[in-house]
């Protein structure tokens, strides 16, 4: 079973919720599917009642209750600025699932995503090629997920055939370069050499890494040189500095330019809300495609803070219970955000679902450390 009776409503909660991220951008059924999502959420609330005794440490562990609450009312307030109800979601999904082995819910989203992805192609696809290629990857991440240290040739097989083929059909540089050193670093992970860098401190902070770089590297977009102390450097060393962040540019269908426009046309702010599509000149394309970017912009930099603590906690969590696997998927996951708004969204960056488990593991851990609960 993919599911045991316990956990039914958490089963079909989550089931639903992936399903419907997964057909909302669907050329034929977009705007049709908030039926799965309502579903969802309900199944879910009576998830929450039947199983809110069996929280592990929910009344022992008040300090991670009491910082799942606050992000809890921060998100809430966020969510009355600006209406996203994605991050809100995410954290419902997190909480539900708190309970729940991480195998069994990696399952649950696989078995609901492909189905719903082969559907959504067989009816037309989705309405950017963009989304065949961030869904269809997501599922072979979950598939890598899925199958954890037990990978055999026939599942590298499994794994190769769609990404040939979707590569070929989507023509996505994200996908093809994410997907790709995915599979090479599953090639090399019973090496100790890549062992040793999937546990590395820069690997914990991937997050907050790959966010200050989207930022700098938009700023390099703009000064043309090395951001904020460019007037103190050699020219050479100014010019080398953006001519490489420019290939980057070129490389990644410009989405730092299109980030260094974003920055420049609104600017961040503490609760976010900035990007107003209805404010961009007039026949100039923009698209904010960068979720990394999303995220001090649309979220904000008191959301964007939490978030970036969260996927530390979360990395720890990972690293520490030796599941490698998941820490692949969240560095192809954190990678591809600078080139597409998925980063606050269960529906392609899964490991959210985690998060909550992750901010336990982590408190409770350095309680037992430094002696004191």
């Amino acid at each position: 079973m993919i599911c045991s009776k316990k956990n039914l409503f958490y089963g079909i909660s989550l089931f639903l919720t992936m399903s419907f991220y997964t057909l909302k951008d669907a050329r034929l059924l977009s705007g049709h599917m908030r039926i799965l999502l309502l579903i969802g959420l309900i199944f879910g609330i009576g998830k929450m009642v039947i199983s809110a005794e069996k929280i592990p440490h929910i009344r022992n562990n008040k300090k991670a209750f009491f910082f799942l609450l606050t992000i809890t009312v921060v998100l809430f307030l966020c969510f009355l600025r600006d209406k996203d109800t994605r991050l809100v979601i995410a954290l419902f999904m997190m909480f539900i699932g708190m309970d729940v082995e991480p195998e069994k819910t990696i399952r649950i989203m696989f078995y609901a995503k492909l189905p719903m992805f082969l559907l959504a192609m067989l009816m037309g696809g989705y309405g950017h090629i963009n989304g065949t290629a961030l869904h269809g990857g997501m599922i072979i991440l979950l598939y890598i997920c899925m199958c954890g240290g037990s990978l055999k040739a026939a599942d590298f097989f499994v794994i190769s055939v769609p990404y040939v083929l979707l590569s070929l059909y989507t023509k996505s540089s994200s996908f093809v370069c994410g997907i790709g050193f995915a599979i090479i670093c599953l090639f090399m992970i019973r090496k100790k050499s890549m062992r040793k860098r999937l546990t590395s401190k820069f690997m914990v902070y991937i997050y907050p890494i790959v966010l200050s770089l989207n930022y700098l590297f938009a700023i390099t977009i703009r000064d043309g040189a090395v951001p904020f102390i460019g007037n103190r450097m050699p020219d050479f060393v100014n010019q080398t500095f953006f001519q490489l962040v420019r290939w980057i540019d070129v490389a990644t269908s410009s989405r730092l330019t299109l980030a260094e426009a974003s920055l420049q046309k609104f600017g961040i702010s503490l609760w976010g809300g900035n990007v107003d599509y209805g404010q961009i000149w007039p026949g100039v394309y923009f698209n904010l495609d960068s979720g990394m970017m999303w995220m001090i912009q649309g979220e904000g930099l008191i959301v964007a803070a939490i978030y970036m603590a969260m996927s530390v906690m979360l990395m720890k969590y990972l690293i520490e219970t030796k599941r490698y696997h998941y820490v692949i998927a969240a560095l192809i996951i954190a990678l591809w955000a600078t080139q597409e708004d998925m980063l606050v969204s269960v529906g392609t960056n899964f490991l959210m679902v985690f998060m909550g488990q992750a901010v336990y593991y982590c408190i409770e851990r350095n309680a037992k450390k430094h002696g004191y609960t």
